[in-house]
């Protein structure tokens, strides 16, 4: 609804016409009538357990808990644009935001010292590896606008380190991305590891489209925020799994793969400091566009020939199955592609 109203007000656009029979005419009414109801729930039900994104599991989720977020910030943007004068909503807002912030970054198990990747649901930490394409679609959704006031954007260590665990790990479990296990190319992705919904039953889990998509979409997005910052990039100890993995060529390094070790350490991965705009600084980004468009190609092999997409597509053969059409998908295209776009005007423009 908040992108909503950004295109109302981008366009000036009226809401509804004005001789329509309409409760909502202005975006004050959609705050008031629509949105603070939705805060409402928030306020007095973050700390509960929900069901996650994938309507399997009713715990505590790093999905939900960062949209949660995402959403309370906005509505504070909302109380303070129309002077709200409701000052118990607003300290309420206030209050559970810094509470959830808190939760998310202390308490909650999802960042665990002992993994090199978030953790969507620490209660079933015993049972699944915590690795879950949720986290991505987490940080995509609320990071559209360089909101650095919301941890884990995309370009957080632990977000790209877990976007490099998935690669990892969906490179060897699906028999279709076999072909490109020595290769720095993008593979199908599914939900996580253990999946075991094949879009029919509970059999053998499938990449599906807006999993691979939300991986092309958080490197061209990556993109966008390197030269939104205007700042040097630093390789180290946070993200090095993710670059040393999957976007640089450094065969000089002695260190072997498996290791992360500190910089105090005299075998580690040193630290990297690309200036902004400098030769190397472009190249890594070349790199990553190039990485990007690599999942885009995995997309095109496996979409009908009119370009229909469906659910997921088989870890065996590659044909389509699950929910025919899902309108998911195609929504998650249309944001890689926006993104695309946009990452693309930058590296032309420098």
């Amino acid at each position: 609804i908040d992108n909503f109203v950004k295109n109302l007000e981008s366009f000036n656009s009226e809401l509804m016409s004005k001789d329509s029979n309409n409760e909502l005419e202005t975006v004050k009414d959609i705050y008031e009538k629509v949105l603070k109801l939705d805060l409402h729930y928030i306020l007095s039900n973050w700390n509960l357990k929900t069901f996650d994104i994938w309507e399997e599991i009713n715990s505590f989720h790093f999905f939900t808990f960062l949209t949660q977020l995402k959403a309370l910030k906005i509505g504070l943007k909302y109380f303070n644009k129309f002077n709200d004068d409701d000052t118990t909503f607003g300290d309420s807002l206030t209050k559970v935001y810094m509470d959830l912030y808190h939760f998310i970054n202390e308490e909650s198990g999802f960042v665990n010292y002992n993994l090199n990747h978030i953790v969507e649901t620490p209660s079933i930490l015993n049972q699944r590896s915590g690795l879950d394409a949720a986290i991505l679609i987490a940080s995509l959704l609320t990071h559209d606008d360089f909101d650095d006031a919301i941890p884990f954007d995309v370009n957080d260590g632990l977000i790209l380190n877990t976007l490099s665990e998935l690669i990892k790990t969906m490179k060897y479990l699906y028999p279709i991305n076999h072909s490109k296990i020595n290769l720095n190319l993008g593979v199908a992705l599914g939900r996580y590891p253990e999946d075991l919904y094949d879009g029919v039953k509970i059999d053998e889990g499938n990449p599906w489209f807006l999993t691979t998509l939300s991986a092309s979409e958080l490197l061209f997005k990556l993109i966008a925020n390197l030269y939104y910052l205007k700042e040097p990039l630093l390789i180290d100890e946070s993200n090095q799994h993710f670059y040393f993995h999957n976007i640089l060529e450094l065969n000089f390094l002695k260190t072997p793969s498996s290791n992360y070790p500190s910089g105090s350490n005299s075998n580690s991965i040193p630290t990297l400091e690309l200036p902004y705009n400098s030769i190397a600084f472009n190249q890594t980004v070349a790199n990553l566009f190039a990485y990007g468009d690599s999942f885009l190609d995995v997309i095109r092999e496996h979409v009908s020939n009119e370009g229909s997409m469906s659910e997921q597509f088989n870890k065996y053969n590659g044909y389509m199955q699950g929910a025919e059409n899902l309108t998911w998908s195609y929504g998650s295209f249309w944001n890689c592609y926006r993104w695309r776009e946009r990452a693309l005007t930058l590296i032309e423009n420098q």
